[in-house]
């Protein structure tokens, strides 16, 4: 079985670390299983590898040594999720940032 470490992004897509704050509350009040709190449109992101054929703005993220310089906003509702066995990969679409 062969284990993927790092997903390769292809097809002008980012991949990225989501930084999705977690709602919890501390009141301990129980609300149904369905329910959805409001959420935020965009979230900033870490961007960790670009894909080969992205537009020539993104160089950049690609070779950035400073994480700070590697951040970019995302539309959160167009980030994918590729899970594998042992790991959750996200990506974004270069139109999306």
């Amino acid at each position: 079985m062969v284990s993927i470490t790092r997903l390769k992004p292809v097809n002008r897509h980012l991949l990225i670390i989501p930084h999705i704050k977690k709602n919890e509350t501390q009141s301990g009040v129980v609300l149904p299983e369905d329910y959805q709190p409001e959420r935020d449109e965009f979230v900033e992101a870490t961007v960790i590898d670009v894909a080969d054929d992205c537009g020539k703005q993104f160089s950049p993220l690609r070779y950035g040594t400073i994480d700070s310089e590697k951040k970019v906003i995302v539309q959160r509702s167009m980030i994918l999720e590729v899970k594998t066995s042992d790991r959750s990969h996200h990506l974004i679409l270069e139109n999306y940032v």
